[in-house]
């Protein structure tokens, strides 16, 4: 028996879910060697810096145009098929990274692994939304971001290791090579989850007919859904404050006199704050709330990117920055959850898709404004609209609470 939001009772995570995020350490490990390397890659072959954003724009445009028809065939068909076709194109496009010598190649590869990776988030997010109910659905999206920000932050490690071992254009090319047969590992896991795990169930009420709407027709259900549109922005922010940490830090340490080794410091103790505290979101929501609490996480991270460029003193920039981490870590699992709660089963690929390519459009178009901020307002200022941005969203969030 299930409900709109779930199944009733408290399932317990089997088999399938061990195998789903070993799927989704390898894939996030994958895409993590894959993402420094290219531009590496690139700059070897003779394009200039200038060039880099066009490249890396590659990986996140693809899946903009496709993605709420992915999302759509997922809610259709489930998502097993596409765990398995993802991971066959993430292979595919890591390896070929490697062994391609020409810029358009290049170019293809690179999309190609955007949108393998698309087709694999939308899947096991799925997955994980129509296998949960309301009181083990936290949780799990706390362990599976979790297991994403291991991969995460090992797969950068991995590339530099192979690269600087091996040394030179073979190194970059090694590095490559070793993320493709990352990937081409993500396979047999995908398959050896049971086929029946994910499909969306049908309830009462449940419009079956709306798998088949066209793409703006299925944007707009999703939207018109209460409360969809205010975790779609909480999403899109907070991925957006997390890209502008990580590019405009460097900018900030370099302002400040901080060494590459103490600006690094500071991103790997962002990264390792936010996994730290999603291993225990599912204890957190049982006793605060989902919403309330991310709300509080919404609040906390922006006082701490605002507080970051005034801080005075190495130190007390690591304290924003751990803070910053702790509380951008809930964001992402909670607005997961919210989505897929508001949502029937039979709509949560779209709706899951919808999130990930309004997160793929802030991972676009921030930055860039964020570049024209800069000219004007300089480092500390787009800081500061930052996490001011980010404060702004929980009016919309505590608004969601009220309701």
């Amino acid at each position: 028996m299930t409900t709109g939001r779930g199944r009733v009772g408290k399932p317990r995570p089997n088999s399938w879910f061990i195998w789903l995020l070993a799927v989704s350490l390898l894939v996030h490990t994958s895409v993590g060697v894959a993402r420094p390397m290219v531009s590496y890659r690139v700059l070897e072959l003779g394009v200039s810096a200038s060039y880099l954003g066009v490249v890396s724009a590659m990986f996140a445009v693809v899946p903009l145009v496709v993605g709420i028809t992915i999302g759509r065939w997922v809610d259709q068909y489930g998502p097993r098929r596409f765990q398995i076709v993802g991971a066959v194109m993430l292979a595919v496009s890591g390896l070929g990274l490697g062994l391609l010598d020409r810029m358009a190649g290049i170019m293809a590869m690179f999309a190609l692994c955007g949108l393998a990776h698309l087709l694999m988030m939308v899947a096991t997010q799925t997955t994980v939304a129509n296998e949960s109910d309301d009181d083990t659905i936290d949780r799990w999206f706390g362990y599976y971001t979790f297991v994403a920000s291991i991969g995460q932050m090992l797969g950068p490690l991995i590339g530099g290791l192979v690269a600087g071992g091996v040394g030179g254009v073979d190194g970059t090319r090694a590095a490559l090579l070793v993320g493709g047969g990352i990937a081409v590992l993500c396979v047999p896991l995908a398959v050896a989850i049971p086929s029946g795990v994910g499909r969306p169930r049908r309830v009462e009420g449940d419009a079956e007919g709306d798998a088949d709407a066209k793409p703006v027709a299925a944007i707009r259900s999703v939207l018109s859904t209460p409360g969809l549109t205010g975790s779609l922005l909480v999403s899109f922010i907070v991925i957006a404050t997390v890209d502008i940490l990580t590019v405009y830090l460097p900018a900030l340490g370099e302002e400040r006199g901080w060494s590459v080794g103490a600006v690094s410091a500071l991103l790997v103790a962002r990264a390792a704050a936010s996994t730290v505290s999603r291993i225990g979101i599912g204890w957190m929501v049982a006793r605060v709330g989902r919403i309330r609490l991310l709300f509080l996480a919404v609040l906390i991270s922006g006082l701490a990117v605002v507080a970051l460029p005034l801080a005075g003193s190495l130190p007390a920039a690591m304290v924003a920055m751990v803070v910053a981490g702790l509380a951008l870590g809930l964001c992402q699992p909670l607005t997961m959850a919210w989505v897929a709660t508001e949502t029937t089963p039979r709509a949560r690929g779209r709706a899951l898709s919808v999130r990930i390519s309004a997160n793929r459009l802030g991972q676009v178009t921030v930055p860039a404004a964020a570049g024209l901020m800069a000219g004007f307002a300089g480092t500390a200022g787009v800081l500061g609209v930052v996490g001011s941005a980010v404060l702004a969203t929980g009016v919309v969030v505590r608004r969601a609470d009220g309701r």
